[in-house]
């Protein structure tokens, strides 16, 4: 099948990690074509055995700051795509449409191509919004910013209608989806989790990268990797810090986002607490692999049940999990009950609950046997092969 892929993702090449670049790599490994267009910092085009990637500049959207400017550049991306389609593959015929939320403003690309190529349509839903952004106090309901919200709250309507098929990344995501768009049909809606490559995946536990970042290799290291915005709770993270921060273990945080600076300065008295700018992937998971533990932090206000792809490092480096999330989410039966790879707390209120966690693992002697347990369940329920095969499925029937 040949497939056209739209994504405000940065895809360098063909080649990628991470959960659409590994996406893109099983679609080519299992013999169809892909044409993708993503967005980068300047214009490219690559081409590859009858697969074509173009990069084209959409200014900022993810990281930036103004909801003003975020909204103009979300709004004017399905222009600059379509005017992408006319221009490099006028001529082409496609079987499958994929596409992933963020953003929700690609509804007239997406009906656009739909119908130019009489193709299926499948979203990738990895972002509820504009509610995930009510949730925990961006966007308002009422007021200035509620027009914002019935603007884009229209706009999330328009795409789910006009998909043929909506990939979940988990079961409580279907649930949720279906029990607030009474329009969507059941048979719409299927599990499509975030999924990496799992072969060829190196777990050796080299602690060797640790000394040019200063940490210490004789500590039990819990390692925050990705995003540090509002959406992370990094309050209830810093006040957990601070708790722990005299216990036998450090803390590594690695990443960026709009709140990396206020998490660094409010971090900077504490001892065994390494805060480290962003990194090329290939280092982060150099540091990923010589940590012991892997933090997921989720704000406590959000309704919808989130789900980062961050685990899915900690998993592949058979690192056991300590999360600590909202109530929405079932990040906590896949840690406790499903994978049983680590151990998961409420990220509001009380900060002991975050301490209890963390002595835990500490005394914990069956790290290793928690950190095979993530890494088996990755392989069998994480595999991105999985996800192409669902793919393949929605265009045959």
């Amino acid at each position: 099948m040949k497939i056209l892929y739209l994504t405000i993702s940065n895809i360098e090449s063909f080649h990628s990690r991470g959960i659409y670049g590994d996406l893109i790599s099983s679609i080519i490994k299992r013999g169809h074509k892909i044409s993708v267009i993503s967005s980068s910092k300047s214009f490219g085009v690559i081409e590859d055995n009858g697969n074509t990637l173009i990069k084209i500049v959409t200014g900022q959207v993810e990281g930036n700051k103004s909801l003003i400017s975020k909204a103009l550049n979300l709004i004017m991306l399905s222009n600059k795509y379509k005017k992408i389609i006319k221009k490099y593959f006028n001529n082409e015929k496609y079987d499958l449409i994929i596409y992933a939320t963020p953003p929700i403003t690609l509804n007239k690309v997406i009906g656009y191509a739909k119908k130019k190529y009489k193709a299926k349509t499948y979203l990738m839903l990895k972002d509820i919004f504009p509610q995930n952004a009510v949730d925990i106090g961006i966007l308002r309901k009422t007021g200035i910013k509620g027009i914002v919200y019935k603007f884009f709250k229209k706009k999330e309507k328009e795409l789910y209608k006009i998909s043929d098929r909506i990939g979940c990344m988990s079961k409580a995501n279907c649930d949720y989806l279906l029990k607030n768009n009474n329009y969507i049909s059941q048979d719409k809606v299927e599990i499509f989790p975030n999924s990496i490559n799992c072969s060829n995946l190196n777990i050796c536990k080299d602690k060797s990268v640790l000394k040019s970042y200063g940490i210490p290799d004789d500590k039990l290291i819990f390692i925050y990797g990705g995003n540090l915005g509002i959406p992370q709770g990094v309050d209830y993270l810093i006040a957990g810090i601070k708790k722990c921060a005299q216990k036998n273990c450090c803390f590594v945080i690695a990443g960026g986002g709009s709140k990396k600076q206020y998490v660094k300065d409010s971090l900077s008295k504490c001892e065994n607490v390494y805060v480290i700018d962003c990194l090329p992937r290939v280092e982060y998971e150099k540091i990923c692999r010589a940590s012991d533990i892997g933090l997921v932090m989720l704000d406590s206000r959000f309704t919808i049940p989130n789900y980062p792809s961050r685990i899915l490092s900690y998993l592949s480096n058979s690192m056991p999990v300590m999360a600590c999330t909202d109530k929405s989410s079932d990040i906590k039966d896949l840690v406790e009950l499903e994978a049983k790879c680590g151990k998961w707390c409420y990220s509001s209120g009380d900060i002991e609950n975050f301490e209890k966690l963390v002595d835990w693992f500490l005394n914990n002697k069956n790290l290793n046997i928690l950190g095979e347990n993530g890494r088996n369940y990755l392989e069998k329920h994480f595999n991105v092969e999985n996800n192409v095969k669902l793919l393949e499925s929605f265009v045959e029937e």
